[in-house]
């Protein structure tokens, strides 16, 4: 479905409901525009809280194989388990039989580098939200990609993730380095591409934070706050989404008291501690 002439086709095709199969007992049954939107919403809210990882197919196309001794999924590609499983073919495996590239050996969970499924949720929302203007009773969106009414490009998604993980797998960004100074244009470069994940935010706020800039920092934390709690699942699953709004909430209430970023380990250690 591509622009305002897919979104007319599809919405013809859902205005009067469609008739499907009903999966046991194989019957003809109508479902309507609201049921079949209600149902995508599903589908998209399910896909972002378990996808992670990169797709296996984008290490194949960099014509690098995994049995080269030179080859590490440290930094340079982190399959998602899913994606593992369906040797790349997550989203187009619709046959419940075992294929000839299934892995079904592979180890959970895989390195959980965030992965590439963020096109795909955006054009659910556009579906979901061509099935609410079709439906003549109301049901709700959900409030990611600008209420279901933005589209993320492939092409943005797959650089804006590149480049996030570039920031991630640096262990050397000391605060007024060359090097933290890059991943500051950086990761605000990523947001530009993606302005719909809220991690990148939160760890351009830290960095921030580090280097000095108090009002900086506290922006860039609320801002990746205000979209993670929007989605109610992280995009970057390496910690859980309860961690990412802790760690935000925590920068933004140093940012709020006027502190920068400790020198002390201990006191990194012991950043949230509440005290009696």
């Amino acid at each position: 479905m591509q622009g305002a002439d897919g979104e007319k086709a599809l919405a013809e095709l859902v205005s009067g409901g469609l008739e499907v199969e009903h999966l046991v007992t194989k019957d003809a049954m109508m479902i309507s525009p609201r049921d079949l939107g209600e149902l995508i919403v599903f589908e998209l809210c399910d896909a972002a809280d378990q996808q992670f990882g990169e797709l296996w197919r984008e290490v194949l196309s960099h014509s690098i194989s995994p049995a080269t001794p030179s080859f590490s999924l440290s930094c340079y590609a982190a399959p998602g388990w899913q994606d593992d499983l369906m040797g790349g073919h997550f989203y187009t495996d619709v046959d419940c039989t075992p294929q000839s590239y299934h892995e079904a050996w592979q180890v959970w969970p895989g390195l959980a580098k965030p992965g590439k499924h963020m096109e795909f949720l955006s054009n659910l929302g556009t579906i979901a939200r061509v099935c609410k203007g079709a439906s003549e009773e109301p049901f709700e969106l959900p409030p990611i990609f600008n209420g279901c009414s933005e589209t993320l490009p492939a092409e943005a998604e797959l650089e804006a993730r590149d480049l996030y993980w570039g920031v991630i797998c640096n262990s050397n960004l000391v605060p007024g380095s060359p090097q933290a100074a890059e991943a500051l244009e950086t990761l605000a470069r990523v947001s530009e591409l993606n302005p719909f994940i809220g991690e990148p935010h939160v760890v351009r706020a830290q960095l921030l934070l580090a280097a000095g800039d108090i009002e900086g920092g506290r922006a860039a934390a609320e801002e990746g706050l205000r979209i993670i709690c929007m989605w109610g699942t992280v995009w970057d699953k390496r910690l859980p989404w309860e961690a990412w709004i802790a760690w935000a909430r925590v920068i933004a209430q140093m940012a709020e008291s006027g502190k920068t970023w400790p020198a002390n380990s201990w006191e990194t250690i012991n950043l949230g501690l509440v005290k009696q």
